[in-house]
């Protein structure tokens, strides 16, 4: 979000203006860092996965799914990317509220970790859109991130699929496609997003009893979130990871952190 030098400068401003405590959720190692110097308690939250464009591929053993996925245009799926103006607003929305449906939670978007989809077009958001036989059957919507000035990447943020649609495996084909742009246009890097609560490990000045309450949550919790079979689906990339954390401010007990982060993220 800053630059290194000013991000003490930028938390004291945010507590400031906030005048009370702040939970601070999927941030990197670094960041875990410099708030555990200002008396946070840290958690690994999960595993972001990542892929580099510029040696991204699809061969080899471990990719089968993913070259089988990447020749869904010979089945008669075909991928754009389309201004918003482009595309059948009504269509866009119908499959949201049923790919919703079949999710745990299926009045209310998720947020914090995922940041909801927008209806329009949005500054830096590239939209990719997939048909079949002329119909629309799926998205990804993707969010851009910057290093110095400058996009170094995309995040696959909203993915969504009109259910019932065969053989599964579309979506992905849709972001193999999208990456080929990408990659077309030099764009170094491909987020696709946090796996919450997988590959949980032990972090200096964590809360013991929150991650194992998180161990829990990702072995029994999968009528709430999907944790198990998002992470399953992620690792298929084979893609690099890192690990994201959730920091605590000092005073704050678990139950009042725990509350405040489901009522953050509209579970309830």
């Amino acid at each position: 979000m800053c630059a290194d030098e000013d991000f003490h400068p930028l938390l004291d401003a945010l507590e400031a203006s906030t005048k009370r405590p702040s939970i601070f959720m999927a941030v990197d190692a670094d960041c875990a860092s410099a708030l555990i110097d200002r008396g946070y308690r840290c958690n690994d939250m999960g595993v972001e996965y990542s892929l580099s464009l510029n040696s991204f591929d699809v061969k080899g053993k471990e990719k089968k799914y993913l070259r089988w996925a990447s020749n869904f245009g010979r089945r008669g799926f075909v991928v754009k990317e389309q201004a918003w103006s482009e595309v059948n607003e009504d269509r866009v929305r119908d499959i949201s509220e049923r790919w919703r449906q079949t999710k745990a939670v299926t009045k209310r978007e998720l947020r914090l970790i995922t940041r909801p989809p927008e209806y329009r077009d949005a500054w830096g958001v590239r939209k990719f859109f997939c048909y079949l036989k002329g119909e629309l059957v799926g998205y990804v919507f993707f969010d851009p991130y910057f290093q110095d000035d400058k996009i170094i990447g995309y995040t696959a943020n909203i993915i969504r699929a009109c259910p019932g649609i065969k053989p599964n495996g579309f979506l992905d084909y849709t972001i193999l496609e999208a990456m080929k742009v990408f990659q077309k246009e030099g764009v170094a890097r491909l987020s696709l997003g946090l796996a919450p609560l997988h590959e949980l490990q032990s972090f200096p000045h964590e809360i013991a009893s929150l991650r194992y309450l998180q161990q829990l949550m990702y072995r029994y919790g999968s009528f709430l979130y999907a944790f198990q079979a998002l992470a399953y689906h992620k690792t298929r990339y084979r893609a690099q990871s890192e690990h994201w954390f959730q920091c605590i401010p000092p005073g704050i007990s678990l139950p009042k952190a725990t509350i405040a982060t489901l009522k953050a993220i509209q579970v309830f």
